[in-house]
């Protein structure tokens, strides 16, 4: 009895495929038999279409960093198209051409005057020191000299005779008084202007010691050889001579000669009463910047009396400019090499000092300099702007912060860091004014024996002595 319903089955099967669009695949819907036998098919459902969103491929454009063109002064010009390449206000053209300086270099000549100056003052831009008094054309510009005048006020002493003696080369009233001036220290005048007169002035004390007196200071000479030492610094006196006692009296005579220290001499020399020395320490009481009187008189007949001859030299007192030191231990280093270097308005720029090209510019012209056991460096400098740069083995180079004088400046303190222990000061400083009678009291070795070299033979233009300092320094 069911055959009839299989037949109809078959039959909406037949029909149903012949239904179907040319070209497209049959979809066959299992049927869905429900308890009354009905059986339904489910309708085809097309898939939805994805939308598909294309990302656009972005070509970055290339940065272009335009190559920077030469500008030596940087004036933003490039020095193709700028006619003064080093703002000296010379055209380069005219420094080639005409004047024969460097048209890249506003100093050519290093003198701290830029070679427009030197053209409009006259003097030569090729040359340091146009008038040959031995002081250079920017020093002299700076001070108020002519650097055309060798004697600015023509009073028959040089500009650099007067500078580094003490009086003031501009002032035809006055002249040097120092011992190293004939004459002038037993005149009985006043010939500096200072107020001071013949074995009272500063000056009548400066120069080298005597002959048979040897000073060392452990820091060297001034440019006049005076030696020059530092307050709260070992100070050795040593004088060769045949005597039974020898007293030595150490004043600053800017206390009006009072004796501050007096105090006999001991010998040395295994008690043959031939070679005497004393040790002493400079107190702080005693200005910087101040001449020490060291007088030394003998008594060779045993009378008590020191009254068989007397001499007396000088010790210029110097502030020291800074302290070298251990950075991690705070221990002040021996024997660093410190340079000194000024900054050199005209070329923007530092340069190390010289005592040929820097002449009266600084004391002691020595450069560089060593420190001693107490780790100290010093120099007296003219106004202008200075730093140090810091040399020693085993520690890395340093360079100090740059400073301006005036004011006076001794604290420039360089701390290095070094890659193994360095050595410093070896036992408990000194106390100040404090007297080493003994030998076993340790020396502060002499690190550089100074000496100013006269060029030519005569010692005046090799001298000097910054007694005046005091007037433009602070």
């Amino acid at each position: 009895m069911r055959k009839p319903f299989v037949s109809l089955l078959v039959g909406v099967f037949v029909v149903m495929v012949l239904a179907l669009p040319l070209g497209r695949s049959p979809v066959i819907a299992t049927p869905q038999v429900d308890a009354a036998g009905t059986g339904t098919a489910t309708p085809w459902t097309p898939p939805d279409t994805p939308t598909i969103t294309l990302t656009p491929t972005i070509t970055p454009t290339p940065t272009i960093t335009p190559t920077p063109c030469p500008d030596n002064d940087g004036d933003t010009i490039c020095d193709n198209v700028d006619p003064d390449d080093d703002n000296d206000g010379l055209t380069d053209s005219d420094e080639t051409s005409v004047y024969g300086t460097d048209p890249l270099d506003a100093d050519t000549d290093n003198d701290g005057l830029g070679d427009g100056a030197e053209v409009s003052l006259g003097t030569n831009p090729l040359d340091p020191d146009t008038d040959d008094d031995g002081l250079n054309d920017g020093f002299e510009v700076s001070i108020d000299t002519l650097p055309l005048e060798p004697d600015s006020d023509f009073d028959g002493f040089t500009d650099l005779e007067e500078h580094n003696l003490g009086s003031r080369p501009r002032d035809d009233g006055s002249k040097p008084e120092h011992q190293l001036a004939a004459g002038t220290c037993t005149d009985g005048l006043d010939n500096d202007d200072d107020g001071r007169t013949d074995a009272a002035d500063a000056g009548c004390l400066g120069g080298p010691p005597p002959d048979d007196v040897v000073i060392d200071t452990g820091f060297g000479s001034m440019p006049d050889e005076t030696p020059a030492g530092v307050r709260g610094r070992l100070i050795i006196v040593r004088k060769t001579v045949t005597a039974v006692h020898v007293q030595i009296t150490i004043a600053d005579i800017l206390d009006g000669g009072l004796p501050v220290i007096q105090d006999s001499m001991y010998d040395i020399s295994n008690n043959t009463g031939k070679v005497w020395e004393f040790k002493y320490v400079p107190p702080s009481a005693w200005p910087a910047q101040s001449m020490t009187s060291v007088t030394i008189c003998v008594d060779t007949d045993d009378d008590g009396e020191y009254d068989d001859g007397c001499q007396v030299a000088g010790i210029f007192l110097v502030d020291p400019s800074g302290v070298v030191f251990a950075a991690h231990t705070s221990t002040p280093i021996s024997g660093a090499s410190v340079t000194l270097e000024w900054f050199n308005p005209a070329q923007s720029a530092y340069q190390a000092m010289s005592p040929s090209l820097h002449a009266g510019m600084f004391s002691p012209e020595v450069n560089p300099e060593l420190t001693g056991e107490d780790g100290r460096y010093a120099w007296d400098v003219a106004p202008g702007t200075y730093r140090v740069q810091v040399l020693k083995a085993r520690c890395d180079p340093a360079t100090s912060a740059s400073v301006t004088v005036p004011p006076p400046v001794t604290d420039l303190d360089v701390g290095l860091t070094c890659s193994a222990p360095i050595g410093g000061i070896a036992e408990a400083p000194l106390s100040e004014g404090d007297i080493l009678a003994d030998e076993r009291a340790s020396s502060v070795p002499n690190a550089l024996a100074f000496a100013a070299v006269a060029a030519g033979g005569a010692l005046l233009l090799a001298a000097g002595g910054w007694y005046a300092r005091r007037r433009w320094l602070r």
